[in-house]
């Protein structure tokens, strides 16, 4: 291939192969990548691999705005060619790079918008990705249910594209879903599932499910009052944690489907009770709220909504699905 500044190439398929086998060495450095990222003379769609190979590069070496940069190059030019799975994929990148550049950002609504795109797709497998990660954030949240829910649908696309090594990281979260939710039977059905896999940093994830999977086991055989004290610690632990009460958990579940208004939100949480009761405690519940999870609700113009919603999925992600 010659010069890896590579000023002076046109890539053709061998050239792109020799680049993707120099990205994933070991010793490759920012400073080679950035050499490499500035060639000349390129067709269209060679243009748009080449952006997501270097993508890619900067991601492996942790410079993340440049991988930022390159997935986004690399999704605007796939979607220009109407290349539709090549630019979910893409975008898939650029969002999951943007949560490591800013691990604040609230992305449920980003993941599922793109979430919907792949499956239409067909692409299930970046589809049951997203849910993944969407389930994982609302774990984060301490909102069960909706993890449960979401890893559910992660399954079922997962389980259309092939049993790969993001199926059996699905079925680890859903086992311990599973734990926390108190569930052991259905938890150890997906230990046995999981433990197929021989890829070592699930194995080692298998390993904290099955000491914790051993523990809840253990606390069934035991004396009624002494397990009725050791669940009532439990409880002291998860709250201090600071987790979220059922009232903003529910909050938070209406917002990720639509911004709303004041009033439309106090209807949805306190029914019945009186304006001035359900207005006072809806101050309460946004303050509260605020202290535990700083800037995942916020306020502009009349309306409420969870952090993201105004996402750039929609300026960006507006291709032909072919």
């Amino acid at each position: 291939m010659g010069n890896l500044g590579l000023n002076d190439f046109k890539l053709n398929e061998s050239e792109l192969y020799y680049l993707r086998e120099t990205l994933e060495q070991d010793s490759i450095t920012e400073s080679c990548v950035d050499k490499m990222a500035t060639p000349k003379e390129m067709d269209v769609e060679t243009k748009a691999e080449y952006a997501f190979l270097l993508g890619k590069a900067y991601e492996k070496l942790n410079a993340n705005i440049k991988a930022k940069n390159q997935y986004h190059l690399a999704f605007v030019t796939f979607k220009n060619l109407d290349s539709g799975r090549k630019a979910i994929q893409a975008f898939f990148k650029f969002i999951s790079i943007s949560g490591k550049i800013n691990p604040k950002k609230n992305l449920v609504f980003d993941y599922e918008s793109l979430a919907e795109r792949a499956i239409n797709l067909g692409a299930f497998d970046i589809a049951g990705t997203c849910f993944l990660y969407i389930s994982r954030e609302l774990y984060s949240l301490g909102s069960l249910d909706l993890a449960m829910k979401n890893i559910n649908k992660a399954l079922m696309q997962l389980e259309r594209a092939g049993k790969c090594e993001v199926f059996y990281s699905a079925v680890i979260h859903r086992c311990n879903l599973f734990l926390d939710l108190g569930n052991i039977e259905q938890a150890k059905l997906d230990f046995d599932v999981a433990s197929k896999t021989q890829v070592a940093h699930l194995r080692k994830s298998l390993g904290e499910i099955e000491i914790k999977l051993s523990t809840k086991q253990r606390l069934d055989y035991l004396d009624p009052i002494w397990k009725d004290k050791l669940q009532k610690k439990n409880q002291k632990i998860k709250h201090s944690r600071n987790k979220l009460t059922k009232t903003e958990l529910k909050l938070i579940e209406f917002l990720s489907e639509n911004p709303s208004d004041r009033y439309t939100l106090m209807d949805h949480l306190y029914g019945n009770v009186e304006f001035d009761s359900a207005y006072a405690r809806f101050r309460t519940l946004l303050t509260r709220l605020n202290k535990k999870r700083p800037g995942l609700v916020v306020k502009e113009g009349e309306l409420f909504k969870i952090t993201g919603n105004e996402s750039v999925l929609h300026s960006l992600l507006q291709f032909k699905v072919s």
